[in-house]
């Protein structure tokens, strides 16, 4: 088995890295595929799938994939590009009268394996840095494990719980872990952080457990790399590696299973083997929400630096395509912009903006706020007010106040 996350460039990309990953990944004459979300970037658009996921990973392994949705796969709406792609296409991805599901499972072998939502909460989906879960899908899952009689369980969803990359985890998934854990589940798998980390066995908390779970975060497919965000990483992570473009390769054996992450140049980058916990009794729902309690110890991390720099443009200029900001994060986080226009000692609220790491996706980066014209068209110069206020996963926040007087000229 293969499995990989965070895959294919838009349209139009030079070099196009999800080339060489799935070339990589067919050298293995793979039984089944996991691809683990962001699987197309930059929205996850059906055109964007037919244009470069379908030629590189769609063409090689539609007959053997079982995908799950990323948060880029969000930005449009109800990720219809996903499911439509690989609907068309004859793949399972758990399409329900609830437009919340896109979860589902199937049997590998001796193995159950369960492939998970992790965009979605009880208010709807959407494209965000943290992620969620439904109470719906928690108690889907729950069932699913009370009634699988396979000894060794594997899960897959995007937004991994533990990370010491550019996205440090996302709490929202402790149910799903939670219940993975009280049935005696074996392996997490996740993208999200673009680099490979292999943990050791864990408790939802974060703690070693011999008997728990052990998650590796694979989003190396070939979008872009990302290093750890911090100089103190738990001790619970046993390998990483931000520098290569590469897949993880299972082998599921009957008790069993083993793992080597390969990069795209052939080298084996991290290898190991594990066997599987005994086969636990399933969680009720109740004892779910019990367990949700647990402080995530690792998603405390270093703190936030974020800086913003609004670049020099004109009025005309700002109309025409947005206001440049020069953005600095030390790690992931949504950011909430409020534009006010200032008229004499009123200021006057014009726009907002939610920007995820789908918008800022590296330590620095450019962005541009699109104002609207209808309430700045005729004026001679203006002065505005912008507040950007960052929050990471682990609900550290951070605020900028700035102002920005833009001439005509």
């Amino acid at each position: 088995m293969v499995a990989v996350g965070d895959i294919a460039r838009p349209p139009g990309c030079s070099p196009c890295e999800q080339t060489a990953t799935a070339a990589l990944a067919k050298t293995f004459n793979p039984n089944a595929v996991l691809v683990l979300g962001d699987n197309q970037y930059d929205s996850g658009l059906d055109s964007e799938y037919t244009a470069e996921y379908a030629l590189s990973w769609g063409a090689d392994f539609n007959s053997i994939v079982h995908p799950v949705p990323g948060n880029h796969e969000y930005i449009t709406s109800g990720a219809a590009g996903y499911f439509q792609y690989f609907g068309d296409n004859g793949v399972t991805t758990g399409v329900s009268s609830n437009p919340t599901g896109g979860y589902y499972s199937f049997n590998l072998g001796t193995w159950h394996i369960v492939a998970l939502n992790s965009n979605c909460t009880n208010s709807g989906c959407a494209d965000a840095l943290t992620g969620g879960t439904t109470s719906a899908e928690t108690a889907w899952l729950q069932n699913d494990l009370a009634t699988n009689t396979q000894p060794c369980v594997l899960a897959t969803w995007h937004h991994p719980l533990f990370s010491y990359g550019w996205t440090l985890g996302a709490s929202s998934v402790l149910p799903l872990w939670t219940a993975l854990y009280n049935d005696h589940a074996d392996v997490v798998l996740n993208g999200h952080d673009h680099l490979y980390e292999r943990f050791t066995q864990m408790n939802p908390s974060g703690a070693a457990d011999p008997t728990g779970i052990r998650e590796f975060v694979v989003g190396t497919g070939g979008e872009s790399l990302n290093g750890l965000h911090g100089s103190s990483p738990p001790s619970t992570l046993q390998a990483d590696d931000s520098s290569d473009y590469g897949v993880l390769v299972m082998t599921l054996h009957a008790t069993s299973y083993s793992w080597r992450f390969v990069n795209i140049g052939g080298q084996t980058i991290d290898s190991g083997t594990g066997a599987c916990n005994s086969k636990g009794t399933g969680a009720s729902a109740a004892l779910a929400r019990e367990a949700r309690a647990p402080t995530v110890a690792a998603l405390s991390g270093p703190p936030l630096v974020f800086h913003v720099r609004p670049l020099r443009s004109s009025l005309t200029a700002t109309l025409r395509r947005g206001l440049p900001v020069a953005v600095q994060l030390s790690r992931a986080a949504d950011v909430t912009v409020t534009v006010s226009v200032r008229r004499g000692r009123r200021l006057q609220p014009i726009a907002s903006f939610y920007e995820t790491e789908s918008e800022i996706p590296k330590p620095y980066t450019e962005i541009f706020l699109r104002l609207p014209a209808r309430q700045l068209t005729g004026l001679g110069a203006a002065r505005l007010v912008v507040q950007f206020v960052a929050i990471d996963s682990a609900g550290h926040r951070r605020v900028e106040r700035t102002s920005v007087a833009l001439g005509r000229g």
